[in-house]
């Protein structure tokens, strides 16, 4: 029995109220704060990596081109503007059951000319974030990342000894 108290009934009550308002208040103050999934105040080259799927889009998301890699894989180029930014995103595809652990997905952003290129967000597919499902393919998708006048990029999926890559925007 927790309480032996016979005697004294207002003093175990008084110790349940009290371990209850403590306990409440513990839950209060250690709680996450608000989800991740809320939009995130951002704009250019700093909204890299945020996810598109929780951005307030003034035109978009535009799906743009898409590559079969084989087996069932696949890599797709979307795009979108917010706050008058242009962004564009890569979605891995692969079949449920697959083994998705060898093959990485990302953006690749270059320079006009070329002289210049980063591959962004490179992540194995099965990392990637979740993005639904199709009868048995599995569609995940990287962050976002800026795109301004100046670059150009596209979305690509390399694995089983090859890559392959959409157009540019």
């Amino acid at each position: 029995m927790l309480f032996t108290l016979k005697g004294n009934s207002l003093l175990s009550r008084t110790g349940l109220v009290f371990a209850s308002v403590l306990a409440a208040f513990t839950t209060l103050m250690v709680a996450p704060g608000p989800a991740s999934a809320t939009v995130t105040s951002c704009s250019g080259f700093g909204c890299d990596g945020h996810d598109p799927a929780i951005q307030r889009w003034q035109s978009g998301p535009t799906h743009r081109d898409g590559r079969d890699h084989g087996s069932g894989f696949g890599v797709e180029l979307w795009t979108g503007t917010t706050d008058g930014d242009f962004y564009a995103w890569a979605k891995a595809s692969y079949p449920s059951g697959s083994n998705p652990y060898d093959y990485t997905v990302f953006v690749q952003r270059c320079r006009l000319d070329h002289s210049m290129c980063e591959n962004l967000g490179e992540s194995r597919a099965d990392l990637l974030m979740y993005d639904g499902m199709d009868g048995n393919i599995v569609y995940k998708r990287t962050g976002m990342y800026y795109d301004p006048a100046a670059r150009t990029a596209r979305a690509c999926m390399r694995g089983a000894g090859r890559e392959v890559c959409t157009g540019w925007i």
